[in-house]
C-alpha cells in the first residue's frame, strides 16, 4: 500500500474511541479485501455543506449484491474467519452521530464507503 500525506486540519468533535474504531474496522476489512496488495485510500472529502465525509476506497475482491446488502448484519462476515461484528460497530457509531454510510462496490473492482456526518460544536454530547 502507499501513502499520499497531505496535512490539513479536520476539526470534529466526538468521540476518539469511537473514531480510532470507525477507522479500525474499515482499514482491516480493506486489507482483507486485497490479499495480494492493493491501494486504500482514506480521503476526508469537502462538500461544501456543514457535514465531514470521510471515504475509504480499496482496490480488493469487492462484494456482490447479496454481501452489500448484508454488510451491517452482526456475525455476517464476507471474509473467512471473520466474526461479523466490525461493520456493525461502524453502522452503530455514524448512527450515533446522525451520520450516513453510502457503500459502492463492485466484484473484482474494489469498494468505496462514504461515512458523511454532520458538523458539531464542541458542547454536543453523543
Amino acid at each position: 500500500m502507499a501513502g499520499n500525506y497531505q496535512s490539513s486540519q479536520v476539526r470534529y468533535y466526538g468521540n476518539a474511541n469511537q473514531f480510532k474504531q470507525i477507522f479500525w474496522n474499515l482499514t482491516k476489512n480493506a486489507i482483507k479485501a486485497m490479499p495480494r496488495g492493493g491501494t486504500l485510500t482514506i480521503d476526508f472529502v469537502s462538500n461544501g455543506k456543514r457535514e465531514l465525509a470521510i471515504r475509504f476506497a480499496d482496490t480488493g475482491k469487492g462484494m456482490s449484491q447479496e454481501s452489500r446488502q448484508r454488510l451491517f448484519e452482526p456475525f455476517y462476515s464476507g471474509f473467512e474467519n471473520g466474526r461479523g461484528l466490525g461493520m456493525a460497530v461502524v453502522r452503530r457509531i455514524v448512527d450515533d452521530y446522525e451520520g450516513k454510510i453510502r457503500v459502492s462496490s463492485e466484484v473484482d473492482r474494489g469498494t468505496t464507503i462514504l461515512i458523511t456526518l454532520p458538523l458539531r460544536n464542541r458542547n454536543h454530547r453523543s
